[in-house]
């Protein structure tokens, strides 16, 4: 599957996982930020985290983010469970 299939608001939305820019969890939903917007998934992150394609990395309980989207756009740190680090190298 390339896309998430998020039923929001009794409609279907199919984001490619591409465009998805990070995860985090709300209760028993979970919060999409995507390129273009953020939607809320009636499923919780654990749920979703199943369907997800090995670039995504749940970073703490409540939050998952995209590898590839963060590597190459943000070229920043990320925060790891008991407060370690790693550095991210840009690749341009």
């Amino acid at each position: 599957m390339e896309k998430l299939i998020i039923n929001e608001k009794k409609q279907t939305i199919l984001v490619d996982f591409k465009d998805i820019i990070s995860f985090n969890a709300t209760g028993r939903y979970t919060q999409v930020i995507t390129l273009s917007g953020k939607y809320l998934s009636c499923k919780n992150l654990g749920a979703l985290e199943q369907e997800l394609p090995d670039y995504f990395y749940r970073i703490h309980d409540s939050h998952a983010i995209n590898l590839l989207d963060n590597c190459m756009r943000l070229c920043s740190t990320i925060l790891l469970s008991y407060r370690r680090s790693i550095r991210l190298i840009s690749y341009t």
